[in-house]
């Protein structure tokens, strides 16, 4: 299964990352402003944003890849519970087959004997 082997990224992992890189940079950037400032929200600011975003990110994104390997799965589920129940019939079958072929030939031209049916021996 070629769609299972290879590695793929969640895009809101990717997204997470970038908006923390993003984050760290303008943290770098406004400590300094803090001082020149001499007010202390833009760091607040930075950080509240970055987890407004990355929570907006995780909450409403959901992964198009997750869903459809979820779909997959339980479409391999399905399969999987009709071929068990196959072999199960198959298996009665050939229970049942094998019990006629181990009962011995005397007791059937009895029975046909018993039903009127003629019997060739």
């Amino acid at each position: 299964m070629p769609l299972f082997e290879r590695k793929v990224v969640d895009p809101r992992v990717l997204a997470t990352r970038s908006i923390s890189g993003s984050a760290v940079a303008l943290l770098a950037i406004s400590i300094p402003l803090v001082a020149i400032l001499k007010s202390a929200v833009l760091p607040f600011v930075v950080i509240g944003g970055a987890a407004l975003a990355i929570a907006g990110v995780w909450f409403f994104g959901r992964s198009k890849v997750v869903a459809t390997h979820s779909k997959e799965i339980a479409a391999l589920e399905a399969t999987i519970k009709d071929l068990g129940e196959r072999l199960e019939n198959v298996e009665v079958m050939n229970r049942f087959e094998a019990s006629l072929a181990e009962r011995p030939l005397e007791v059937e031209a009895e029975a046909r004997r018993s039903m009127g049916s003629p019997v060739s021996e």
